[in-house]
Parts: C-alpha cells; sequence; structure tokens
C-alpha cells in the first residue's frame, strides 16, 4: 500500500485494514462469511507502535485521522460574493448566478448546508448512472397549508413566512434502501436568511420549471437539460471556488462533506442534543457524532471558563472513612453565583 498523503513515510495501518474489512463485506454478501478476526486487531495495534516508534519525533501526527474541515459563516460568504464571470463551473463554462446552472449550484450549497445531505446523494459518477439520487419528486411544498408535488410558478411565488420545503431524503450510503430516513421527511422553512435553503430551492424551480410528469426523472440539482451533476464536477467546480479566495492548502481542507460537518458542528454549537443531531444529520450510529459533530472554539472557551468556577466536592463512599478536609462554604457559594445556580445568599 502506498501512503495516502505524500508527506507521509508510511500508510495507515487503519487503511490496511479497511481493505480486509471490504473482502469480508465481499465474501460475506455472496454468502461467504469469513473466520473471525480477534488477532487482526492485535496486529494493527502492534503496526501502529512499531509507526509510533519509528516516525514519533518526525512525523507526531501520522497516525492522527486526517478529516476534512467544517465550512465556516466566513467561508460561506466569500463562496456567495464570488462575482459572477470570474471562475469556471466544472471547467467549462464561467460561473453565473442568474442561469439555470448558478442558481442550481446556489440551491445546492445552501441546501446541503442545511440538510446535511452528501455528495452522492445529489450527483451521480456518471450521466449514464442510475443509482437513486434526490429528485424534483423529492420535493414537496407547504404552500398557505396546503402540500404541492409540482406548484405553478404563481404558488411559488407566493411562498413567505409559514411556508416550507418538505424533502424526502434519498437512500445513501448509510442507508441503502431509505428504509431508515426514507420516512422522515427534511422541512426547510422559508426564510429570508442569506442561505436560506426554501429560498433558495424556489428560485431554482421558477428558473427551470420541471412538469408534474418530468419530475421523478429530473435530479433536483441539474447544471443544464435535466442532467445530473458529476461527482467530479462538483468538486472540481468547489475547488475553484475555494481557490478565488484560499491557498491552495487551505482549499484541500474542504470538499462538499464539510458542508455536512458544517451542519453538525452549528446543530451542536446551537445546544441540540446528541440525538437530534444524530437525527438531523441522518447517521445510523453515534460514532460519526465524535467524528463530526465538534465543539466550536467560543463553545469550548465557553464550558472551560465555566467549569474553572465550579465547586467540585463529590466524594466517593470508599473514600468517607479517611476523612476528608471540610469544604469552604464560602467557596462554594462563589462558585455557585458565578454559575448563576442561586440568586442571592442570605446570612
Amino acid at each position: 500500500m502506498q501512503p495516502r498523503r505524500r508527506a507521509d513515510p508510511v500508510p495507515q495501518p487503519q487503511s490496511a485494514l479497511n481493505v480486509i474489512l471490504g473482502i469480508r463485506r465481499m465474501h460475506k454478501d455472496k454468502g461467504h462469511p469469513m473466520v473471525a478476526m480477534p488477532m487482526v486487531g492485535a496486529v494493527v495495534k502492534g503496526l501502529m507502535r512499531r509507526i509510533q516508534e519509528e516516525y514519533g519525533e518526525s512525523h507526531p501526527d501520522l497516525l492522527l485521522p486526517k478529516r476534512k474541515e467544517p465550512f465556516t459563516i466566513e467561508i460561506l460568504d466569500s463562496l456567495s460574493s464570488i462575482p459572477s464571470g470570474t471562475v469556471r463551473v466544472a471547467g467549462r463554462q464561467m460561473l453565473d448566478w442568474e442561469s439555470e446552472a448558478g442558481r442550481a449550484l446556489w440551491a445546492l450549497l445552501c441546501t446541503l448546508c442545511s440538510t446535511g445531505l452528501r455528495k452522492s446523494e445529489v450527483s451521480r459518477t456518471s450521466s449514464e448512472e442510475t443509482r437513486p439520487i434526490a429528485m424534483r419528486s423529492s420535493v414537496r411544498y407547504r404552500i398557505g397549508g396546503k402540500v404541492f408535488s409540482a406548484p405553478t410558478t404563481d404558488q411559488l411565488r407566493s411562498m413567505g413566512r409559514g411556508d416550507c420545503v418538505i424533502l424526502t431524503p434519498p437512500p445513501s450510503k448509510a442507508d441503502q434502501f431509505g428504509t431508515v430516513w426514507g420516512a422522515s421527511p427534511i422541512y426547510l422553512p422559508w426564510g429570508l436568511e442569506r442561505r436560506n435553503a426554501c429560498r433558495a430551492l424556489v428560485a431554482m424551480e421558477l428558473g427551470a420549471m420541471v412538469s408534474a410528469g418530468a419530475r421523478s426523472s429530473t435530479p433536483l440539482f441539474s447544471p443544464s437539460n435535466g442532467k445530473p451533476y458529476t461527482g467530479s464536477a462538483l468538486d472540481s467546480t468547489l475547488r475553484a471556488m475555494l481557490l478565488t479566495f484560499l491557498t491552495p492548502a487551505q482549499a484541500a481542507l474542504y470538499t462538499w462533506h464539510s458542508a455536512r460537518i458544517y451542519l453538525a458542528c452549528a446543530l451542536k454549537a446551537a445546544g441540540a442534543s446528541p440525538g437530534q443531531i444524530q437525527a438531523l444529520c441522518r447517521w445510523v450510529s453515534e460514532q460519526s457524532l465524535h467524528i463530526y459533530a465538534r465543539l466550536n472554539e467560543t463553545t469550548y472557551t465557553y464550558w472551560l471558563n465555566r467549569a474553572m468556577v465550579a465547586p467540585v466536592n463529590s466524594t466517593r463512599t470508599t473514600s468517607l472513612a479517611a476523612g476528608l478536609p471540610p469544604l469552604d462554604d464560602d467557596e462554594v457559594v462563589r462558585g455557585l453565583l458565578t454559575l448563576n445556580l442561586v440568586e442571592r445568599v442570605e446570612d
């Protein structure tokens, strides 16, 4: 195996393990489950220990997982502020926000940041591929309390506060048949925010109306002629856009998956519970929460500052016999006051 990055002297042991796991899945799908592999975990740990001993000083971060960064508000603002005619979309045509392709690209960006849809759920490897992705029929519009599968231009133009887009998520790698999240619609409310997904989808629909009969065969996001985006075209487009305000090294930190990570981080910063984040991002396992729902610097600092003044006086029952020093009542009260757990103290 070769390392994924040129700067790495050796490949990650986890990458080798993933190859074995992939082979196991293929055999299992064919009805030939392989034997249990309790020793593989020990071998991987041994490889990691060897790498740490040989390369720990020269490459201290070699074993750290390399993951993409979330979009930030500043990056999203910069993306939306790129002037028309300054960057090529997929290497063919110049970006024009007012064109069919431009409105589709803007709606895609807004929707991914608000729904956590994966790139594979809105694009295909080629225009001939038939794998299920989000189609125009995947969205319905609730306008004035009524739901429309194929709204007219007048109905779309009448949308305002209280209206919304109802999106049915397509099958994904974590839900191949849509049986887990397919019955849980995504609600995108109308709003005047700059990156409001509902409003962006309405503008896209108005710029390229699709008849009711053709909605099930038309991709939700299409650069032109009802053809789906390809993953490579989306990747090259995003990179070209990022390079208008970032260095190549900085741009390499972001992909379309950064929109999904952005949503998870934003939900966490807004106070959403782990279960709510998992549901909104449509993760099957909680492991993804620990990977992608990262603490913002401001949130981290906020809780650390509160922790530094919080009273700590918990005791294990097995330690009581040792006779612990008495608590400082004044210090406890000061900590509680700082945390706003008590409003006043009476002597």
